[in-house]
């Protein structure tokens, strides 16, 4: 700074001291002066100036800011203005952008009173408007955090008694969601009138001790609604040390609901387990036989077993159990009723009466399981003999109102010298013989080895994961694409089935289908089926998705379920056509009335059928025709080797065109390679389903995919 032109040292010392660079302009001398300190914050040498012109001054200074700049330079140098301060980002020497706040106003005027000298302060406030940029962005932050979890948020002022509730807070009291002043009283006057005394103490006391707190209590709104609302409140000071109160509220009503929902679900169920625990205890006390058959049931069983292996003679005595099993009691069910079912049970009891030793205990053990235990038994060559017995007399038909009813029954034995197994132990011995009696072909018996033990046990946990994941609901569906053999559009999915095992993870149909088919469950899994898929189905009209058809697999044992025709009829409309798919190996020649009476029922509710595995030589070209399937499906095991065998290859063309002959469309599964795609459009196949083109997804996967092809489908019209 020259010496003079900006006053004396004391006030150049307390400015720079400031940290203020101060600057000296004459217009009509264009003389201009500047402070060490206005050189130091732009990086510059004192003394050396780096403009000596409006323009060059002009130059340095952001693009942005250059008009506001010039605006207020010419303003104040035609006497509008008698100050100046405003904000502008300038050129430091290193490059950077810096912030400058200007101060100035006129010192010197002329004749005619306009100002030519003017003095003035440049203050470095980079610093500032960083710490500025950073609040802005942790304010936005923190806004988009609160909107998120709909938090509404106060302040409150005790020094000015005043007030302020952002637009969420309002929303959530029912008040104007605009900037129209907050009542003193709001909060006091919404409290619900039970809450408001509660609410009023804990805050006061709060206030008193300045700590900060939590509040639940309801308010009623001004529209009236009443809802639950969690508050926290921080007693903080500000500045000066004036109290301020700054808290949050969100609406818990949802919530609450939900809690007391749970708390009478938990109570009622307690009351329910209460119930049923005492229904229980009574049946278990009343009830050691069976009323049907007039047999001792499970429990006397078990108790007389119990009894003779704490006596001191067993220990010396051979014990055996037979366990014995109906077989084709389902289908005797399903065909004459429980009524029937009943009378088999009760001719079953007779027998087993009739054939058993002396001195053994016969009991009806389960539905349509017996027992017998023979205490003091003999060799296993008599206990063969005696099962030989029992299954011959159950294997003669019986008359049951008129009509011929067959049954038959598997038995397995097991046998214990002395105390070397206890009840438990020869009971599941048995049940492991009765197993592979059953798997080896019913209508025989088995004796127990312990060689079969591992694999049968193996059998058996698996059959009980299968049961605890229907009731659990673990099975679920995923679905395959069906596409047009010429325009490769989708014409279809295939819902197909699979199990959430909670050890396994996620299993497919050949991990289970066949232990389901033994367990007479297939026809419940494939009802879990039908349901799930026909509500996706539904679910995907409603999303705007339309799937053209909808295939559901049907097993052998759904299909001779009697209860099927009338599900289809009650599945209502739907918005696309639903398929049924029949297993060409379902014995399509020799049907019997019920699976006869279900096709007739899908196809009287508007369902198609479709023939699956077509081609692994079960089904006749009379049963097709007794059949009319809609569709065939060409087994996968022809396509996969279409390549490599000319005959396959000649007897997918044949089935095609004895398809086509019939009126019958045609799909190839297992489509998995290009070549496979065109060689089945160059024979006629109308459509196609394999890896190659969509593998199974899950529903909301398919929504997706389907919506990508219908994206694709209307760009490819466009152009």
């Amino acid at each position: 700074m020259k010496h003079g032109s900006l006053g004396n040292s004391f006030w150049k010392e307390a400015l720079d001291s400031a940290g203020q660079g101060v600057w000296d302009y004459d217009v009509r001398t264009g003389r201009r002066d500047h402070s060490d300190t206005w050189h130091v914050i732009r990086g510059l040498q004192p003394g050396v100036d780096p403009t000596t012109t409006d323009e060059e001054w002009l130059d340095s200074i952001h693009p942005d800011d250059r008009d506001l700049a010039q605006d207020q330079t010419n303003r104040l140098n035609a006497g509008e203005l008698a100050e100046v301060n405003y904000e502008y980002r300038e050129r430091h020497a290193d490059g950077h952008w810096m912030w400058i706040m200007c101060r100035g106003r006129p010192v010197a005027w002329d004749s005619s009173g306009k100002p030519y000298r003017f003095v003035g302060t440049d203050t470095d406030i980079t610093r500032i408007k960083a710490s500025e940029d950073q609040v802005k962005i942790v304010s936005r932050r923190l806004a988009l955090a609160l909107s998120s979890v709909q938090i509404g948020v106060w302040h409150y002022d005790f020094a000015h008694d005043s007030i302020e509730w952002d637009m969420r807070l309002r929303s959530i009291y029912g008040l104007p969601e605009d900037d129209t002043p907050v009542p003193r009283m709001v909060w006091e006057n919404a409290l619900h009138p039970d809450d408001y005394a509660d609410a009023i103490k804990i805050a006061q006391e709060a206030l008193e001790r300045k700590a900060d707190y939590d509040l639940s209590y309801r308010i009623v709104r001004t529209d009236g609604a009443v809802r639950f609302i969690h508050s926290r409140v921080s007693y903080q000071e500000d500045l000066i040390g004036e109290p301020i109160l700054v808290g949050i509220n969100w609406d818990a009503t949802e919530d609450h609901e939900r809690s007391v929902a749970l708390e009478t679900a938990n109570r009622l169920a307690a009351v329910r387990n209460a119930e049923l625990e005492a229904a229980r205890a009574e049946m278990e006390h009343n009830a050691l036989h069976d009323t049907l058959t007039g047999l001792p049931n499970r429990r006397k069983f078990d108790a007389v077993q119990r009894d003779f292996n704490t006596q001191t003679a067993a220990q010396t005595r051979r014990s055996a159990i037979l366990h014995i099993d109906l077989d084709r009691f389902k289908q005797i069910n399903d065909v004459f009723g429980h009524d029937g079912g009943d009378f088999v049970l009760q001719t079953i009891a007779g027998i087993l009466r009739d054939c058993a030793s002396e001195g053994a205990l016969v009991a009806r053990v389960g539905g349509d399981e017996f027992a017998i235990f023979i205490p003091d038994a003999p060799s296993e060559a008599t206990l063969s003999l005696m099962a030989e017995r029992l299954i011959m007399r159950a294997s003669q038909p019986i008359r049951y109102q008129g009509n011929i009813c067959r049954y038959g029954i598997s038995i397995g034995i097991a046998v214990a010298e002395g105390l070397g197994d206890d009840g438990k132990s020869l009971f599941v011995n048995a049940d492991l013989a009765l197993y592979r009696a059953k798997h080896e072909g019913r209508g025989r018996f088995c004796f127990f080895r312990d060689t079969m033990r591992t694999q049968a046990m193996a059998n058996k946990q698996k059959s009980d994961e299968i049961l605890a994941g229907i009731e659990r609901d673990e099975f679920f569906c995923v679905y395959q694409p069906q596409f047009c053999a010429r325009s490769l559009s989708i014409t279809g999915v295939e819902a197909l089935v699979r199990w959430a095992n909670p050890n396994l993870g996620i299993l497919n149909p050949p991990d289970f289908l066949a232990t389901a088919e033994d367990l007479n469950v297939l026809a419940m899994i494939d009802r879990m089926v039908l349901r799930k898929s026909v509500n996706d189905f539904r679910n995907w009209a409603a999303q705007g998705i339309f799937v053209p058809r909808l295939s559901v697999n049907l097993s052998k044992s759904r299909l001779r379920d009697p209860n099927l025709s009338r599900e289809l009829a009650s599945l209502g409309p739907l918005p696309g056509k639903l398929s049924l798919e029949l297993l060409e190996s379902n014995f399509l020649d020799d049907q019997v009335d019920v699976v006869s009476d279900n096709i007739l029922a899908a196809r009287a509710a508007g369902l198609e059928i479709e023939v699956d595995d077509f081609g692994t030589g079960h089904a006749s070209i009379v049963s097709l025709l007794r059949l009319k399937p809609d569709r065939l499906k060409i087994d996968k095991a022809l396509v996969e080797h279409m390549a490599a065998s000319g005959t396959k290859a000649q007897l997918l063309k044949s089935i095609v065109e004895i398809g086509h002959v019939l009126g019958i469309s045609i799909t190839a599964e297992g489509v998995e390679t290009d070549w496979q795609i065109k060689m089945l459009q160059d024979i006629g196949c109308d459509e196609l389903q394999g890896y190659a083109l969509a593998r199974p997804m899950a529903s909301a996967d398919l929504v997706t995919f389907l919506r990508g092809q219908r994206v694709r489908s209307q760009a490819g019209a466009a152009r």
